[in-house]
Order: C-alpha cells, then sequence, then structure tokens
C-alpha cells in the first residue's frame, strides 16, 4: 500500500477518536471526503483477494447477494465498486464513475 495512501485511510479510520480528530473525521465523511468507494481503493483490489483481504480496503459492502460460493457485493450508490467472489476469493471487480 502506497504511504500516501496509507496515511488516507488511517485518517479515516479514526473516527471514533475523542481528541477532537474524530469529530473533523466525521465531518469530513459526511461531506464525502473518506469515502472508501474510490479510485484508490479500486487501484487496490486484485483478483484472488480474500474476502477479508477486500474488507481491509473497501470496509463493510453496502449490499451483498449470492448462494452456494458465490457472491457479489457492493460499495457505494450511484458511484460503486461492485466485486464477485467464488468460495471468498476475487474472481471479477468493477466500478461505476470513479
Amino acid at each position: 500500500m502506497k504511504s500516501g495512501v496509507n496515511s488516507w485511510f488511517t485518517f479515516c479510520n479514526n473516527q471514533g477518536r475523542d481528541d477532537g480528530l474524530g469529530k473533523a473525521v466525521v465531518a469530513g465523511v459526511a461531506a464525502g471526503r473518506c469515502s472508501r468507494v474510490s479510485r484508490e481503493s479500486y487501484d487496490q483490489l486484485a483478483l484472488a483477494m480474500s474476502r477479508a483481504e477486500v474488507e481491509a480496503v473497501l470496509g463493510r459492502a453496502d449490499s451483498c447477494s449470492g448462494s452456494l460460493g458465490i457472491a457479489t457485493c457492493i460499495w457505494g450508490d450511484d458511484t460503486h465498486i461492485k466485486v464477485g467472489f467464488t468460495a471468498d476469493r476475487v474472481m471479477l471487480f468493477t466500478h461505476k464513475e470513479l
């Protein structure tokens, strides 16, 4: 992970802090500045990543559906990242309007 991207994720993941920074982050999230649905996040995805690795990059999916070991998960709404999993491994991933 690139250091700039790593510090961006660290900043966005500090939402629960009580030192004032957490409040600034929450305000940033509300303004859309810390969305994990970004070109930077998308560029970190790779075929055969585990679902846990994808969630470490993107956070919890907004929606998932599937059965029999095949699932499709979506992060975001109009602008989104969609990942297809087979046996909890990435088989394909796409994006819209990143």
